[in-house]
């Protein structure tokens, strides 16, 4: 298949160059490129402080409504009545928080875990120490 394509094009380039419309000298190839000059010091830290910035918001942004939502998950119940730790609830309530909260250091520790197999540090990846210590601290089996 890939030579029958090769061979059509060289077929039909053979037949175009022999129509009077691409007959003639070919024009020159001409190419224009700007003038390049090394980048002042100014120019390069305005430039990483505009894209640093933009990240930092973007970021921030999507950090803060995560922290706030997990904040919600563990300080309201599923009736979305707020239970705090000092006050006195019932059994199920309680319990209810306890496995809520367990699913979201279970959550964290998977996150941790991820993050230190992709560490630029070859000693922290998924197979070492640290990732099994940071993915099961925090909760018993």
């Amino acid at each position: 298949m890939y030579f029958l394509g090769l061979a059509i094009v060289i077929l039909s380039g053979i037949a175009l160059k022999k129509m009077n419309y691409f007959a003639g000298d070919p024009a020159p190839f001409v190419m224009e490129l700007p003038a390049y000059h090394m980048p002042s010091v100014k120019g390069v830290l305005i430039h990483v402080w505009e894209r640093a910035k933009a990240f930092m918001i973007k970021a921030g942004t999507i950090i803060f409504i995560v922290s706030v939502f997990l904040w919600v998950l563990m300080h309201f119940n599923t009736s979305f009545q707020y239970v705090a730790d000092d006050l006195d609830s019932s059994i199920p309530e309680r319990s209810s928080v306890r496995r809520l909260r367990l699913s979201l250091r279970r959550l964290a520790s998977a996150l941790a875990a991820a993050v230190a197999s992709v560490s630029a540090e070859p000693r922290k990846g998924a197979g070492s120490e640290y990732a099994r210590h940071t993915c099961t601290r925090g909760f018993r089996r």
